[in-house]
């Protein structure tokens, strides 16, 4: 194996953990409103900053035993994870496209959506500031491609609007609720502008149908599903990866 493509996987794969990084610290602070600046990351519980030897990804998870080295708070494994998965997701999408402007586009696409996510399983809400994100770089992903990129964003973000709004008015009509949330709506949106119609329409029908797997495994295994709100971000986000 070529040296040089050995070395690239490494800077990928190490840009990966620290995008991986920056995306935990996103999906703690933006449902609190805070900023993802400053202060620099510190210990949610006894508020101690985190030092740089302490904040390596994965590797100071392991060396601190999964605790905080100031008041020795367990650290949820969800941090090791998320920079884990988004390692993972840059050195597949670096395998499939290369050093080219699709790798750029794919993996913001993938690091928001592993955000919104995250987000929404804790919260129950996809924060406007991140889908505002993802409209912007989506937006200069798009004129960076062209007219044809522009015109292809355009297309995209109206049919992920479109089919997000008759799910909202299909769960009124028939079960008196919102099917979906406006979060929902603009995370559509954003998937629209980065991949064009054809895949956002791909991407939200394996997300429908993802949730009514869901569904059906919850009603098998006995639980009480109708009424009960869920959030559909997830899905969405796992048909934009898939």
């Amino acid at each position: 194996m070529d040296i040089e493509f050995v070395v690239s996987l490494l800077i990928v794969c190490f840009f990966g953990l620290s995008l991986g990084s920056f995306l935990n610290v996103i999906i703690y602070r933006l449902p609190r409103k805070e900023s993802i600046i400053f202060p620099p990351s510190y210990c949610p519980v006894c508020g101690t900053p985190i030092k740089y030897r302490d904040n390596i990804p994965i590797l100071s998870y392991i060396f601190l035993g999964g605790r905080c080295r100031s008041c020795s708070t367990k650290i949820s494994f969800t941090y090791p994870l998320i920079e884990f998965i988004t390692a993972c997701t840059a050195v597949v999408l670096f395998l499939l496209n290369g050093p080219t402007i699709n790798f750029a586009a794919d993996l913001s696409l993938g690091a928001i959506l592993l955000a919104a996510a995250v987000i929404d399983l804790k919260h129950m809400i996809i924060p406007d500031r991140l889908n505002i994100s993802g409209t912007i770089i989506a937006v200069i992903f798009s004129v960076l491609r062209g007219f044809d990129g522009i015109v292809r964003s355009i297309q995209g973000a109206f049919i992920g609007v479109l089919i997000l709004y008759v799910m909202l008015w299909l769960g009124k009509l028939f079960f008196k609720r919102e099917g979906v949330g406006f979060g929902d709506i603009k995370l559509a949106f954003v998937i629209g502008l980065f991949v064009g119609p054809f895949w956002c329409c791909i991407a939200l029908l394996l997300a429908i149908i993802a949730g009514g797997i869901w569904g059906i495994l919850q009603l098998t295994l006995g639980k009480k599903v109708i009424g009960i709100q869920m959030p559909f971000g997830p899905f969405i986000a796992l048909g934009g990866f898939l």
